[in-house]
């Protein structure tokens, strides 16, 4: 999960709204993004107010720009599972204290053509609704279920 996603899923904890954007763009081609800042901040500017103004149960939304967005179309799609071949490291910081290093390389996980990573690399701007709830109901009397007799 990126920074910005799981401060998004911390806003949701104390029942904000929150959205988070990102570009995909190729990091070794500097500057190929450049002049569609413009159709970028209008596009944001749309599902900012259309996210905050609306009722819906939806408490974040992760949304992607394609590199060129000038004739992408918006798409509402599931999210991407992804899994992560884990290496743990052992570390210390600057003042001799051991810490964890939690890296590791991304695994192919294929979800269909649906997931936002497939639709983004097609060009189009991805829009990909997530709820991030501490309770439900229906687990309540599961739990209930399970430990009281």
């Amino acid at each position: 999960t990126s920074g910005t996603l799981g401060a998004c899923f911390e806003a949701s904890l104390h029942g904000v709204k929150a959205i988070a954007f990102g570009c995909h763009v190729d990091r070794h081609a500097p500057g190929k993004f450049a002049g569609r800042e413009e159709k970028i901040k209008g596009y944001c500017k749309f599902f900012i107010e259309k996210f905050l103004n609306s009722a819906s149960g939806i408490n974040i939304l992760s949304i992607n720009f394609p590199e060129n967005v000038e004739h992408a179309k918006i798409i509402v799609s599931k999210p991407k599972k992804k899994l992560y071949d884990i290496a743990l490291k052992k570390r210390k910081d600057p003042d001799c204290r051991e810490y964890y290093w939690l890296a590791g390389e991304p695994l192919d996980c294929a979800n269909g053509e649906d997931d936002c990573c497939e639709l983004l690399t097609r060009g189009n701007i991805t829009v990909t609704p997530i709820k991030l709830s501490v309770f439900d109901e229906k687990e309540l009397e599961e739990a209930r279920k399970l430990f009281i007799s």
